[in-house]
């Protein structure tokens, strides 16, 4: 049937009972690939609940609200700022990937004047003050 599978993960072998299933018994494929039953109803399971789905929310939502400005780090700290919730930033970072939300990136700005001599010379303003007391002193 499959052979001895052992590419990928758990997970890997999983997905593959869960696409062979319509043809064999789950019970021969788990024996097949290795994996218990429980596990891979326990797989099942899992994958039906989205546990990430109202943190995805709240990224998007400091997302928008600062027009997509802003990283997974200024992110975690808007969200504390806003709503009070302190993630882990790799948290927000792997969410924001898996929902391609990128933050705009922002050209630095670079003065365009051209410096003239006069603008590179600094005054003598002791030397000013110093001919300065020099011709109250001869007076």
């Amino acid at each position: 049937m499959v052979g001895h599978y052992e590419g990928g993960g758990v997970s890997e072998k999983c997905r593959l009972v869960e696409e062979l299933r319509e043809h064999f018994t789950v019970t021969e494929l788990c024996k097949e690939v290795g994996l218990s039953k429980s596990g891979f109803y326990a797989y099942l399971k899992r994958k039906a609940v989205n546990k990430d789905k109202s943190s995805k929310e709240i990224i998007r939502t400091t997302y928008e609200r600062y027009k997509g400005i802003y990283g997974y780090r200024q992110i975690q700290l808007l969200m504390y700022q806003d709503h009070k919730i302190w993630m882990n930033h790799k948290k927000i970072l792997r969410l924001m990937r898996e929902m391609g939300l990128r933050s705009k990136i922002r050209r630095k700005f670079r003065h365009h004047r051209s410096w003239g001599l006069g603008d590179r010379v600094v005054r003598n303003v002791l030397e000013a003050i110093l001919k300065h007391l020099s011709l109250i002193r001869n007076v």
